[in-house]
């Protein structure tokens, strides 16, 4: 699973950084989620591990959504694959003009889909 942490505007250190145009608005919270989650799939494609996302244009909230769906992209289930699904991004470091804030915000939301990860687990023993 990522590990996923906000940081203020020139704190993060990261070994790749990725300029992401998530400054356009989104215009609800699972347009943020949705966008993430390709965003994912496109960042594990380049075999990137640890990633700093500048989103400095962003709300708090705007953010947590766009983690959530960054988190979402990577879930796998491999305990029943003989070769499991490649490993994708390891670190997520997003920098938000209010880190604590969209931290907060993060982490209902993180609850929620680390929780709808252990029910597919369930579902597909």
């Amino acid at each position: 699973m990522t590990n996923i942490s906000f940081e203020a505007p020139g704190k993060a250190t990261g070994t790749k950084v990725v300029v992401s145009d998530v400054s356009k608005p989104l215009p609800d919270a699972e347009s943020a989620r949705e966008h993430g989650v390709k965003l994912y799939s496109q960042l594990k494609a380049q075999g990137l591990k640890d990633v700093v996302l500048e989103a400095n244009g962003i709300s708090a909230v705007v953010a947590a959504n766009l983690a959530d769906g960054l988190l979402r992209g990577s879930y796998a289930f491999n305990k029943y694959k003989t070769a499991p699904q490649a490993e994708g991004l390891l670190n997520v470091t997003i920098v938000a003009a209010a880190p604590k804030e969209a931290a907060a915000a993060f982490d209902a939301l993180r609850t929620t889909t680390e929780s709808a990860f252990w029910a597919s687990d369930m579902v597909n023993e």
